[in-house]
């Protein structure tokens, strides 16, 4: 009959410490988990935004190179007076390969 008391007492007394623990670890588990997560979400969303940022930036940049090269006299002279569409071609990739 003591050992039936002492049990109880000891899965009394251990009962709540234990499910607490339990409770800890799941809690733990969930936080990291989840914070983990959501700090990798955080992360990557901050890099496509600077790197979509980057290609807004080199757009705009080849655009106004684009704008300048054709709004340019010797452009529009040689368009103007354009004999064949070969000659026309090879300067434009003589221009281009000067700008590389």
């Amino acid at each position: 009959m003591s050992s039936m008391v002492r049990y109880r007492l000891l899965f009394l007394t251990s009962a709540p410490i234990v499910l607490t623990l339990v409770a800890l670890f799941g809690i733990t588990a969930y936080w990291s988990i989840h914070y983990t997560w959501q700090s990798a979400l955080v992360d990557v969303s901050e890099r496509l935004n600077i790197v979509e940022d980057k290609i807004h930036r080199l757009q705009d940049r080849q655009y106004e190179h684009l704008e300048a090269f054709s709004s340019s006299y010797e452009f529009r002279t040689r368009l103007d007076h354009l004999q064949t569409h070969d000659e026309f071609d090879t300067w434009i990739s003589s221009q281009r390969r000067d700008t590389a």
